[in-house]
C-alpha cells in the first residue's frame, strides 16, 4: 500500500512539475509587449521573445500592440464661426511607445485618443468661417498633430500621422457651390470660345490683306511691265496700249492722230499727242 501511496505521490509531483515548468516559460509574440504583475504590482515588460515567469506569483496583465495602429475617428458635426455645421471624418496613426504608461496611466488610450482629437477639431473649426474650413485641410491635420503630440506624451503613445478624410458642409451649401462651380466653367469656356473667335477673325483678316498686299504687288509688277514695253516700243505699240489703258479706266478711247482726228481724254479737253506735239 506504501508503494501504491509513494508511486501517486511521484506522478502527482511529475505533474506539477510539468505543469509549473509549462506556465514558467511564456513566448511574447512579434510587434507585442505584455505588462506583469507581481502580487498585483509592476514586476516588468515582457517584450517579444521567450520569457521564464514564476506561475501564481506572477501574473501577465496585458498585451499591447506596438506596432503602428490606425483609429478611425467618428465623424463629427463642427461648428464653424459663422454658426455653419461641418461634418469632418479623419484618421488617426500611433503606436504606443511606452506600454508600462499606455496601462497604467490611461484607462483607454484608445478613447482617450479620439476624444481629444475630436475636441481638437472643435476647437479649431470654431476659429474660422466656413469658407475656410473647406479649404484649409492641412490646418486641420497640423492642428491635431500639434495638440494630440501633446496630450499622448503622457499616455506612452506617439501620433505619426493626422489625415482628414472628409471635410463637406451641408447638402443645400454644397450644392450651392456645385452651382457656383458649374457657372464658373461655363463662364471660362465662353470667353474661351470668344477668344477663338476673336483669333479666327484676326487670321482671316491678316490672310486677307496679305492676299491683297500679293495682289497688289502682281499688279504693279504688271504696271511696270506694261511701261517698260511701252518705253521699248514704237509709237504705233505705245499708242495701242496708251488707247487700252484708257478703256481699262471707263474712259473713252484715244482716236488715232493719224486719222485727223484729236485725240480727247473724256473731259471735251484735248489731249496731246502721242509724239509731244500739240493737237491742231
Amino acid at each position: 500500500m506504501s508503494t501504491l501511496v509513494l508511486v501517486i505521490l511521484l506522478i502527482v509531483v511529475v505533474a506539477l512539475a510539468v505543469v509549473v515548468v509549462r506556465f514558467s516559460f511564456r513566448t511574447t509574440p512579434e510587434a507585442n509587449a505584455e505588462i506583469v504583475e507581481r502580487f498585483g504590482r509592476y514586476r516588468r515588460t515582457l517584450e517579444a521573445g521567450p520569457h521564464i515567469v514564476i506561475p501564481v506569483v506572477d501574473r501577465v496583465r496585458a498585451l499591447i500592440y506596438v506596432r503602428e495602429q490606425m483609429l478611425n475617428l467618428r465623424p463629427q458635426r463642427v461648428l464653424t464661426s459663422d454658426q455653419v455645421k461641418v461634418t469632418i471624418e479623419a484618421v488617426i496613426y500611433f503606436r504606443v511607445t511606452d506600454p508600462k504608461t499606455a496601462t497604467y496611466d490611461v484607462d483607454d488610450y484608445t478613447s482617450a485618443l479620439q476624444e481629444r482629437a475630436t475636441t481638437t477639431l472643435r476647437a479649431v473649426a470654431s476659429g474660422m468661417d466656413m469658407k475656410t474650413a473647406l479649404s484649409s485641410a492641412d490646418k486641420f491635420s497640423s492642428a491635431l498633430m500639434a495638440e494630440l503630440g501633446r496630450a499622448t506624451r503622457g499616455w506612452g503613445l506617439q501620433v505619426s500621422r493626422a489625415e482628414l478624410k472628409a471635410l463637406e458642409p451641408p447638402a443645400a451649401i454644397q450644392e450651392a457651390i456645385e452651382r457656383e462651380r458649374c457657372a464658373e466653367h461655363d463662364k471660362k469656356a465662353d470667353e474661351l470660345h470668344a477668344e477663338g473667335q476673336s483669333q479666327k477673325i484676326v487670321a482671316n483678316a491678316m490672310a486677307e490683306a496679305m492676299a491683297l498686299a500679293w495682289r497688289a504687288q502682281g499688279l504693279a509688277e504688271g504696271v511696270n511691265r506694261v511701261f517698260q514695253t511701252i518705253a521699248k516700243g514704237d509709237e504705233k505699240q505705245r499708242l495701242l496700249i496708251y488707247e487700252y489703258l484708257q478703256t481699262q479706266v471707263n474712259r473713252p478711247p484715244v482716236v488715232s492722230p493719224w486719222v485727223d482726228q484729236v485725240p480727247s481724254d473724256g473731259q471735251g479737253f484735248g489731249a496731246p499727242a502721242p509724239d509731244g506735239s500739240e493737237p491742231d
